[in-house]
């Protein structure tokens, strides 16, 4: 990866919550750093974002799908926005027929938000919840949470004796979320794209499974997208001698292609959905995501 010898990685854990993220961007800032590759959760990115932004430094956001309305100059998203995924949900209801749809979160600030943001597109689309039509048994049930989160509510919704379809949003899109059910029934999860979708990523996911045995994780390929760019960065600021190089980065080769951000929103960012309750994960449906 060119400039990947130039960077040096300085990690702080900000749990995945506003007051962590807050806390882990005052020390990141007093550490002087250059770029930050996150906060990788969404309620994370509400407690931090205006801190970076404040203080020059460029964001990467890898896995934070949260929809801020017009990204503050200097931030760069990678994976798609809750605008995109509200809208991928809402075809894949109609793709499939559904009339009738049960909308469930796991009570986070981020998915209580992406909850009504889905609400209102199907009530636009005039397909009824069970809110709307409680006598009704709704056809599928649209769950939106974080991987444990999901895990445990579609164990408990198996072993209730729920057997309708249940479409996940991006953070359940793992086979462990299925692993221990006997009886998994139709489950699809919205995810980005893995190594076999993108062909700029396999020798990244190659070397993934030579470290450590086993698949790359979601977002992995974001994260390496953002390292990318950041690499470049430091290219170009060793070249010009110089820490204030403006952060354009269209054209700069990612595992996406090359990129292209507007209103640093990654134009190349994909869904996909996922088949989860095969016998192996496929890709049962593709969307370019679009803000």
């Amino acid at each position: 990866m060119p400039g990947a010898g130039r960077l040096a990685f300085d990690r702080v854990d900000d749990g995945a919550t506003a007051n962590g993220a807050e806390q882990a961007a005052r020390q990141l800032i007093g550490h002087d750093i250059d770029a930050l590759i996150g906060p990788f959760g969404s309620d994370a990115v509400v407690g931090a974002l205006h801190l970076y932004v404040a203080a020059g430094i460029p964001v990467f956001l890898p896995a934070a799908t949260i929809d801020l309305g017009a990204l503050p100059e200097g931030v760069f998203r990678l994976c798609p926005n809750d605008r995109a995924i509200a809208q991928a949900i809402l075809d894949r209801i109609r793709e499939r027929g559904f009339q009738t749809i049960r909308v469930l979160s796991d009570g986070s600030p981020h998915y209580l938000a992406l909850k009504s943001k889905v609400e209102r597109l199907l009530a636009t689309a005039a397909v009824s919840t069970d809110d709307i039509v409680p006598a009704q048994h709704p056809m599928a049930t649209v769950f939106l949470g974080r991987l444990e989160a999901s895990r445990d509510w579609l164990r408990g919704f198996r072993q209730g004796g729920e057997a309708e379809p249940v479409l996940f949003s991006d953070d359940a899109a793992d086979p462990s979320v299925t692993r221990e059910l006997t009886s998994m029934g139709d489950v699809e999860a919205l995810a980005v794209p893995d190594s076999r979708d993108l062909e700029g990523a396999r020798p990244f996911a190659a070397h993934h499974r030579n470290l450590f045995g086993e698949e790359p994780g979601t977002y992995f390929h974001e994260v390496i997208a953002a390292v990318q760019l950041v690499a470049n960065l430091a290219l170009r600021r060793a070249a010009q001698s110089a820490r204030s190089v403006p952060p354009c980065f269209d054209g700069v080769p990612t595992v996406f292609g090359p990129a292209r951000f507007v209103g640093g929103e990654n134009e190349r960012a994909t869904l996909v959905w996922k088949n989860l309750g095969a016998a192996s994960t496929g890709v049962v449906f593709s969307q370019e995501a679009r803000s």
